[in-house]
């Protein structure tokens, strides 16, 4: 018994950076190849890169889930934008709006609940307060995707153009229907993540693609103001400015 209380309170080897950069080199070296600065965790379950666009900073993340309806590990990526607050859209496909509308529909009924639980993530409670864009000029995109906002209109101008050939492209590719997979506009941020066991470079690769084209058209969005009206891409890209903040995380030295 003694020695089990021992081995309980012995404190911990760390997993050295240099060591879990070794395993995951195929993403460390797209990253180097990208001109991206890849860290581990201090805990040695996942990296992070930092980037940028248009001297923008972006984060992406893979490392343990922070969602309920995905299991494992996930990666995310995450944009300050400055974008209007009043500008919340998402869009993720069929399958997890199915789940996550099960889950959302048993949790509260269960307790008898008549207000959203703060407590859940923002995509459990917009699924139940926002509508579904009809996706009238996006008909290929139904299917396979749903978009919702406090404004459909608002998602229905963010997919138009260039992000709808991009989800087209992405699942006919690298994002299998069955894969949890959000994408989100957020206090001013741009949001994305999808289950992944395996953090592969060809997928970093094209997701990461995918979220820069939806921060593109998120700031088409955003400067054509609310009303939907038009703007073009490259005014869009053009407003890009240098922040500082970027998605927080717990890394270790450069590989």
């Amino acid at each position: 018994m003694l020695e089990a209380f021992r081995r309980w309170f012995k404190p911990q080897r760390p997993v050295r950076p240099a060591v879990v950069a070794n395993i995951w080199k195929d993403a460390a070296a797209w990253a180097e190849l990208s001109r991206h600065t890849f860290k581990c965790t201090r805990e040695g379950d996942g990296f992070v890169i930092d980037a940028g666009l248009s001297a923008q900073p972006w984060r992406l993340e893979w490392g343990p889930s922070q969602r309920t309806y995905i299991q494992g590990h996930e990666l995310r990526f995450r944009m300050e934008l400055q974008l209007p607050s009043g500008l919340q859209m998402l869009v993720l496909n069929r399958s997890l709006l199915e789940s996550l509308e099960r889950e959302s529909f048993e949790r509260y009924t269960e307790v008898n609940q008549t207000q959203v639980d703060v407590s859940t993530s923002e995509e459990m409670r917009w699924v139940t307060m926002f509508p579904q864009s009809e996706l009238a000029t996006q008909r290929v995109l139904r299917p396979h995707f749903a978009a919702l906002s406090s404004s459909p209109s608002q998602a229905e101008s963010w997919l138009n153009g260039e992000l709808a050939e991009a989800l087209v492209l992405a699942h006919a590719s690298v994002l299998p229907k069955e894969m949890p997979w959000v994408l989100m506009t957020l206090r001013g941020r741009v949001y994305m993540r999808m289950a992944l066991p395996e953090p592969k470079a060809a997928l970093l690769n094209a997701m990461s693609k995918l979220f820069v084209t939806a921060c593109t058209a998120a700031l088409r969005v955003s400067v054509s103001g609310l009303d939907g009206a038009e703007s073009s891409t490259s005014a869009a890209t053009d407003s890009l400015a240098p922040l500082n903040t970027a998605w927080q995380s717990d890394v270790g030295s450069k590989k």
